[in-house]
């Protein structure tokens, strides 16, 4: 039987009450996940990078730690999320979709992706997306829940029975199909987990030159 569809706008009332605690609320979860995306991204000198549902700005906050050069954007659809960020003035920050990227093709040298394509119900339209503003051979890393644990096939489940929001949890196989059919190679795909029970996934792919 299909679930009955999610309204977006469950998912901005949810977030704009979390925005204020979130990174405390979070955090080993945070450090956890955004460590395995940075690995797999190994950010260059002088590099662009983008940041999609970007939240709070936790991995543009690494990343501009680093003692590195980076031209760093972060787009997020929750305006409440984005005026909790604390990231200095260079970073650039967009109130955005990221079904719909307000970025010109072939703009970035990289894009991340953290813990959001599960709330989206076609991610396809989102990957298609930052594939397009990718330079080529700009690389493409996604880091999300994982349908491929039992357990988190299971929280997909009740999470729609109770009505939460939430899009689709992939597996593994489904996201680099995904990603392989908006245009880009794929060069790794990691699962990890954070918790016992909390099974996540990293891919890493580039855009072909």
């Amino acid at each position: 039987m299909p679930r009955p569809a999610m309204p977006p706008e469950a998912l901005h009332r949810e977030y704009a009450a979390l925005a204020a605690g979130y990174e405390r609320r979070w955090r080993h979860y945070l450090d956890r996940t955004t460590h395995h995306a940075l690995d797999a991204l190994a950010p260059q000198n002088g590099e662009r990078i983008l940041d999609v549902a970007c939240g709070t700005g936790f991995a543009l906050a690494r990343l501009a730690d680093m003692p590195l050069a980076l031209d760093l954007a972060g787009v997020d659809i929750n305006l409440h999320m984005l005026v909790r960020s604390r990231l200095p003035d260079a970073v650039e920050l967009i109130h955005g979709d990221a079904r719909r990227l307000p970025f010109a093709d072939e703009r970035f040298d990289a894009v991340i992706t953290l813990n959001a394509l599960h709330y989206l119900d076609d991610p396809a339209i989102a990957i298609e997306e930052m594939a397009r503003v990718l330079v080529p051979g700009g690389r493409l890393v996604i880091t999300d829940w994982c349908r491929d644990f039992f357990v988190m096939f299971l929280c997909e489940h009740w999470l729609h029975i109770r009505m939460r929001p939430l899009g689709r949890v992939l597996g593994t196989e489904e996201l680099a199909t995904l990603v392989e059919d908006a245009g880009l190679r794929i060069d790794a795909v990691n699962r990890f987990k954070v918790r016992p029970a909390w099974g996540l996934m990293t891919l890493l792919a580039h855009r072909p030159d």
